[in-house]
This record gives structure tokens, C-alpha cells and sequence, in this order.
């Protein structure tokens, strides 16, 4: 912890000393959220400074800084008390620079710190590590992006190109993992004309395989859309998928899908049939989501029903709305959620800001009836 504040210190000496160095700028931000969850009650903060390094009227260099504790706890997590009896909070830093390499070269963004970066959702879902990145490199059309991170006993390479050719966007990324894996996506998307929009993406890890993915949306008339798609993820699996992506589609083959979406005279609805293949069963899902507001009354439904298995997976009704009490409580936000496979009340919200800043949350679902937070924001 001392080392590592020792040199976050003299980097920014190093920085603040040097003579190019005209301003400094610093802006940030300080969070404090207090909780009170089954009769404990815990407060974390966290802390976030920014400082631009200004020469002349160009932007330079800018560093980051952010202080937060290592996990879920008291006050003591962010400023321990005795030393080595409490969990001590981590720093992390981002340094970004602005400018050209060469001479004559393009003007390149660099960043060194702990940051998060998306390359692809199947490759390249890098999330706060620590790495050196380079943007904003061309060829022609083309936008070209690279990083280099240090994950461990992980070293990723990751390259990144964007751009058009004849009306068709296109990205590309490569991730080396290791001398002996590498990993690859490709997607090209287009608007054939003012009704049809289509899309392809594949991707690849040499040692698990290959998913991909083909849609289509079709504009029936304003509001009215068909969607048509395509898709295999099967034992696909890379270090750098996105957890979305992969809770998804993991492990499910051969799918297909139709849907239509509307957005009509107030009512939002996305319905869609689909099919696939899933340790050796075929599944076949009916999907529904709808909303509608009245009277300042905003009510949604979200449904999947199996349809081989004749059962409903989730049928749930979410019910919200924004109301005042004049003199004393302004916007307070309440929602309510009914499950009706369990046959009760799923979620109870309410959220309020007060006047002098500190956010208000109240919550209660079965597992945890009684759940107070209060959190509050400071930005200088």
C-alpha cells in the first residue's frame, strides 16, 4: 500500500514539475452511501479526482485517481483505524495522453492506468484492468485502436478497425491471449435501403470454437418493425466474453427467432418466437414485453413462455409512477412488482432526493424485506 502510494506521489510530482506544464485543472468527485439492511448499518465511500495538465490552450495529459474500498463494509474498510487490523482501500490510477508520436504522424489518445474497454462482446469485454491503450489511429476510413494489458499471468494483445465501405459498417478486433490462443470478431452491418437493415457477426477462439450471429429488422410502417434472426454460441467461451453475452447464449445451438416490435399511440410491445437446442433438448420460447403509461401511471408486463413444457419461466407485472406531497416531498419514484408464478409481490421501491442532495432508497423483496440507503454526491 505505501509503494503504491510512493509512486502515485511521484508521478504526480514528476507531472506537476514539469516545465511544459502551464495549469493544472482538478475536478472529481467524493460519494458517501450509508446503509441500514437488516438491522446493520454500514457506510462505504469512494473518491475520484481528476486533474488536467494544461500547456497553453491544448490539453496534455490528464490523470485519474480513484479511492475506493476493496470490499463491502463500514467506515473503517475506507480509513482504517489501527493499522493492518482493517481492510485497507485501493487506489487505482489512469493516466491519458494527447498527442503525436512522430512529427508528422496523426494525433494518438494514450492511456496507462486501470481502465475498462470494449473491443467486442465475444473478444474484447476488458473490464478494470491494468493496460496501456492507443486510439485514434486511421488508415484511410478505417479507425484503428490497440491495447496491451497485464491480467495476471495474462497478457493481452488486442487490436481494433472501424469503418465503412459502400454504405456497409464494419469492425474487426484480435485478442492473443497467450503464444498458443488467440481469439478474432468480425460483424458487418448495413441499411440496404429505408425499410431493411441487416447484420452479421462471427467470432472465434481457437481453443473453444465459434458463435455467430445473422439479423435482420424489417420497417413495416412508423412504429412497426419484423425481426428475423439466426444464431449459434454452442461451447463457445473466452476469457474477455462479456457476462451478458454469455449468460444469454451459452451453450445453446442452432437458434432461430422472429419478432415483431411496436411503438404505437403510447404502448411499447417486443414480442418475439424463438428456437434452439440445448443440451440435446430443443426449446421453443415465446417472449413478451410490453408498456403502456396512463395517467402518469407507467404499467409494464415481461413474460417467456415454454411451450413445450407448458409453463411460464417469468410472468411478471411492474408498476410505476412519479408523485409529489406539496410543501413536503417532491418526485418521489415508487415501483411495485407482482410476480404471478409465486403469486406475491416481488419488489417494493421508493427513491427520493432530498433538497439538500442525499438520495433516499427504500426497498423490499421477500429475501430482504427491510433495506434503507442513503447516498449522497459531491462534484468539484
Amino acid at each position: 500500500m505505501q509503494k503504491r502510494l510512493s509512486l502515485l506521489c511521484g508521478i504526480l510530482i514528476l507531472l506537476l514539475s514539469c516545465q511544459v506544464i502551464q495549469a493544472v485543472e482538478p475536478n472529481g468527485s467524493m460519494e458517501a452511501l450509508g446503509v441500514f439492511d437488516n438491522g446493520e448499518f454500514n457506510v462505504n465511500m469512494k473518491l475520484k479526482l481528476n486533474m488536467n495538465l494544461v500547456k497553453g490552450d491544448e490539453q496534455q495529459v490528464s490523470l485519474q485517481l480513484k479511492l475506493v474500498p476493496d470490499a463491502e463494509g463500514d467506515l473503517d474498510d475506507f480509513f482504517p483505524v489501527t493499522p493492518g487490523t482493517a481492510v485497507y482501500p485501493r487506489i487505482t490510477a489512469l493516466m491519458t495522453t494527447q498527442g503525436q508520436f512522430l512529427n508528422a504522424g496523426p494525433v494518438l489518445t494514450t492511456r496507462i492506468g486501470r481502465f475498462s474497454a470494449n473491443y467486442s462482446d465475444y473478444v474484447g469485454a476488458f473490464s478494470n484492468f491494468d493496460g496501456i491503450e492507443v486510439l485514434g489511429g486511421r488508415i484511410g476510413d478505417v479507425r484503428l485502436s490497440g491495447l496491451y494489458g497485464f491480467d495476471g499471468d495474462v497478457r493481452p494483445l488486442a487490436l481494433r478497425f472501424m469503418g465503412d465501405v459502400d454504405r456497409v459498417q464494419l469492425t474487426g478486433s484480435y485478442v492473443r491471449l497467450k503464444e498458443e490462443r488467440s481469439a478474432f470478431f468480425f460483424k458487418a452491418s448495413s441499411q440496404l435501403n429505408e425499410r431493411v437493415n441487416v447484420g452479421a457477426e462471427f467470432a472465434n477462439d481457437k481453443d473453444t470454437g465459434s458463435a455467430y450471429q445473422v439479423y435482420s429488422k424489417f420497417k413495416v410502417t412508423n412504429g412497426v418493425f419484423l425481426k428475423a434472426g439466426i444464431w449459434n454460441y454452442g461451447d463457445f467461451d473466452t476469457p474477455y466474453v462479456s457476462a451478458n453475452l454469455k449468460t444469454l447464449y451459452a451453450g445453446k445451438e442452432d437458434g432461430r427467432e422472429v419478432g415483431v416490435e411496436v411503438a404505437l399511440a403510447g404502448v411499447t410491445f417486443d414480442g418475439r418466437y424463438l428456437t434452439y437446442a440445448q443440451e440435446g433438448t430443443t426449446r421453443q420460447l415465446m417472449d413478451l414485453e410490453a408498456k403502456k403509461e396512463v395517467l402518469g401511471v407507467t404499467a409494464g408486463i415481461k413474460s417467456q413462455y415454454d411451450i413445450k413444457g407448458r409453463r411460464f419461466n417469468a410472468n411478471e407485472l411492474t408498476i410505476s409512477k412519479v408523485f409529489s406531497i406539496p410543501g413536503f416531498f417532491e418526485n418521489i419514484g415508487f415501483t411495485t412488482k407482482y410476480d404471478f408464478e409465486a403469486g406475491k409481490v416481488s419488489l417494493i421501491k421508493a427513491e427520493y432526493t432530498a433538497p439538500n442532495g442525499i438520495k433516499w432508497t427504500a426497498t423490499s423483496t421477500p429475501d430482504n424485506p427491510k433495506r434503507l440507503t442513503a447516498s449522497y454526491r459531491i462534484e468539484f
